[in-house]
């Protein structure tokens, strides 16, 4: 069950009466034993969050701190994991950052769950199967960031499956509980933006150990202040500084998609947050991403989203409202 514990915040300014929770003593799934077989993950994949009874844990979401959604983060935490605590998403709308900073557990990578241990990170794109477990006797401390799947600056946006990477996850973990910590407190703005950009730098820091070419970090960033430009895959490969058989060789093992692909999936991605967060006009979004023709903006962004930007739009404001 949940323990609720009151405070008062002054997020972006406003004094406001919210709760943070400390959760522990939460129930398992009652299809989720300590002895469950992992390996059936692989032949009938479905949707599995068991806490288990004893883990705890520390988290504070966007509703609570709003200077979250600054980087698209909803969902921040700090979990001390015992058996039962399973989670398997199946189709996430979201991008999830793991790092484990003591004892032991498992995640699932190519069809088969590995050992995540101590100073490893789980890094989990949107829309992808992931899965992981605590499978030690003693605590499993992991930290984690959940962004939006629409997050311009998701640190996980340019892979197509999980991936695990040794890391330093000590920083990491130091600045969620220092959120939290704040949270608990004064609640103080500019305390917690202090925190919160921390807490983005390390998850793209974490991020950055999969991505071991600086040339192709600097040639997105460089796409993703003009999407707007009519960008080849020549320019792309001569301001990387590289052939085009390298550039392609490259980022296909950087991330899984062609260059082109990844310049259509950083619109789409832009496109999405425009439409969710602002009242601009769906052709004035189709130009600012590159397309001239607002109709095979809409077939592009279906085709990457599954929903028509209008559609897309509508859906957005209605979870808003609710």
């Amino acid at each position: 069950m949940y323990k609720d514990l009151k405070m008062l915040t002054k997020c972006q300014g406003q004094a406001d009466t919210r709760r943070i929770f400390r959760v522990q003593d939460i129930d398992s799934c009652s299809s989720i034993g300590h002895n469950c077989d992992m390996a059936a993950i692989t032949t009938e994949p479905r949707d599995i969050q068991s806490v288990g009874k004893h883990t705890r844990q520390w988290m504070v979401d966007a509703r609570m701190c709003p200077l979250l959604q600054t980087h698209g983060i909803t969902l921040v935490g700090i979990s001390d994991a015992l058996p039962g605590f399973r989670f398997v998403r199946t189709r996430p709308d979201m991008c999830v950052l793991m790092a484990a900073r003591r004892g032991r557990g498992h995640a699932f990578i190519d069809g088969q769950y590995l050992p995540f241990l101590t100073e490893m990170a789980y890094l989990m794109p949107p829309r992808v199967l992931h899965a992981y477990a605590a499978t030690g006797r003693n605590v499993w401390r992991v930290c984690w960031v959940c962004y939006d799947e629409a997050a311009i600056q998701m640190p996980i946006n340019l892979g197509d499956k999980p991936k695990l990477v040794r890391t330093h996850a000590e920083p990491l973990e130091e600045a969620i509980r220092g959120l939290y910590r704040e949270m608990m407190g004064d609640g103080e703005p500019p305390v917690q933006r202090l925190y919160v950009e921390l807490i983005h730098e390390h998850s793209m820091r974490i991020a950055a150990d999969l991505r071991s070419d600086e040339r192709l970090i600097k040639l997105w960033a460089t796409v993703e202040g003009n999407l707007a430009h009519h960008w080849t895959l020549s320019e792309l490969a001569r301001r990387a500084g590289m052939s085009v058989e390298l550039l392609r060789l490259h980022n296909k093992n950087s991330s899984g998609r062609s260059p082109m692909k990844q310049v259509a999936f950083m619109r789409m991605q832009r496109a999405a947050v425009e439409l969710a967060s602002t009242p601009t006009k769906i052709n004035v979004i189709a130009e600012e991403v590159g397309y001239s023709d607002p109709f095979a903006f809409s077939v592009a962004f279906k085709r990457t989203i599954g929903l028509t930007p209008k559609a897309y739009r509508t859906r957005k404001k209605s979870v808003s409202i609710h």
